[in-house]
């Protein structure tokens, strides 16, 4: 039988966790969206032998 309840400070608890959740997966995309624009950069300038 599954446990469901209403109590207000599970519900609190869950709102933070879900937000805490949107976070991380926004901060992730900003890394690595970050990462691929400044991939060819760091490969030029960093890990081609002159």
């Amino acid at each position: 039988m599954p446990f469901a309840s209403n109590s207000p400070a599970l519900m609190n608890y869950l709102f933070e966790f879900q937000i805490s959740n949107y976070l991380a997966v926004s901060l992730l995309t900003v890394v690595f969206y970050d990462y691929i624009l400044k991939l060819d950069r760091e490969i030029s300038l960093i890990w081609v032998r002159t």
